[in-house]
């Protein structure tokens, strides 16, 4: 049984709206309603509507923050990964770290803007921000910035990857890994020559044999400012390495790490020198070394090439110091500039206070005594000069 129902439409003319009556048939009104937000499908189960003679089956889709997703489509929440399944958003549950989002399995820093499918997102403290434009749904995967149709399979390493409904899906094998040397790429058990010695690679590491290969003049190695001939087989660290036509060529085994060294509660780094009584000792890889020189007894001092025991009191210059367990504590005056000393006969001509010394006031030197020789000596108690005879003429 048909029905006959009216449509309504509003025509714009001349900037007015003027509704317009249309008869339509039921089917045409099924067709109608269904085109508007479902699909019209000759199916057993769906949205009857009476007098249809087909099915309106709404296709399902999710909603989360504003931004609409159809059924099976992936989208980012935080640092995790979702997809709208059958209606219902299901996600991942990793702990995100604040500030940072996740898409494609990266993580996006905060602040950082990318896109999801046509639209912008922008992640703000750990959320992604999108626009909501409707995104035609594409069939293509691209990978590496390779596209994939609908249905095309391809390898990535040791796994197999088929592109459906616009995702990549992979299998999830550990691959072996490879062993790479100038730019080529060894897979596990594969064997190659490296000048005149034989590689193979072992879980990622090229084992090669270490015959000394003929020299190539004028192709050496300089490695840490060391020059290595051609064929020259050294270490580095842990590594073996080879010259080999001016190019250096090394294991690439994991080495330990640099030990420190901790002395008397001090921490000395890898490689310090550094000073413990009177020997120089230095730190290398954990292993403290040291020369081996005889050092001066515990708690004494030593002064001007003299040695004072523990508690002893001298003179420095015009400062007084004591030893006190090895270190002389010195008072800090600042004292005066020694006098010049004089050299040479004492002149004569000038009345002295005595006939064999006078005190001297830094520019005449005077003693007078006949027919002896003079000479000049400083008194340290006083600091001042005198004249004396040293004998006659």
């Amino acid at each position: 049984m048909k029905y006959l129902v009216i449509l309504a439409f509003f025509i714009a003319v001349n900037g007015q709206n003027f509704l317009q009556e249309t008869p339509a048939s039921s089917e045409s009104l099924c067709e109608s309603i269904c085109a508007f937000s479902c699909k019209l499908y000759s199916s057993p189960s769906g949205l009857a509507l009476d007098g249809c003679p087909g099915l309106c089956i709404c296709e399902p889709y999710c909603v989360d923050n504003g931004a609409r997703y159809t059924d099976g489509q992936l989208f980012s929440k935080g640092c995790n990964s979702c997809r709208c399944s059958n209606g219902k958003i299901l996600c991942n549950d990793r702990a995100c770290k604040p500030g940072r989002c996740q898409h494609n399995g990266e993580l996006v820093e905060n602040g950082a803007s990318f896109k999801v499918d046509c639209n912008n997102c922008t992640c703000r403290n750990g959320v992604p921000i999108c626009t909501t434009q409707f995104c035609a749904k594409s069939d293509t995967c691209r990978y590496n910035s390779q596209i994939y149709q609908e249905g095309e399979q391809f390898n990535m390493d040791c796994n197999s990857c088929i592109c459906r409904s616009g995702h990549l899906q992979c299998t999830d094998l550990i691959c072996p890994k490879k062993c790479v040397h100038n730019g080529t790429s060894y897979s596990e058990g594969e064997k190659f020559k490296i000048d005149c010695n034989t590689c193979s690679c072992n879980n990622g590491l090229s084992v090669c044999t270490l015959k000394a290969c003929p020299p190539q003049p004028s192709k050496t190695c300089v490695v840490n400012g060391t020059v290595h001939k051609n064929g020259e087989v050294y270490k580095v660290e842990c590594n073996t390495c080879w010259c080999s036509g001016g190019i250096q060529a090394c294991t690439k085994m994991a080495c330990k790490s640099k030990r420190d060294c901790k002395v008397n509660d001090v921490v000395h780094m890898d490689g310090d020198v550094y000073k413990i009584d009177c020997n120089t000792c230095w730190c290398k890889n954990g292993i403290q070394s040291c020369t081996k020189m005889a050092c001066n007894p515990a708690g004494t001092c030593e002064y001007n090439g003299t040695m004072y025991n523990n508690g002893d009191s001298y003179k420095a210059d015009c400062n007084s110091c004591i030893c006190m367990n090895g270190i002389s504590q010195c008072t800090e005056m600042m004292c005066p500039p020694p006098k010049p000393e004089i050299t040479g006969a004492c002149l004569q001509g000038a009345l002295c206070p005595s006939p064999t010394s006078v005190i001297l006031d830094g520019i005449t030197v005077c003693c007078r005594l006949a027919n002896q020789r003079l000479s000049i000596e400083r008194v340290r108690e006083t600091k001042d000069y005198t004249c004396r005879c040293s004998g006659p003429l």
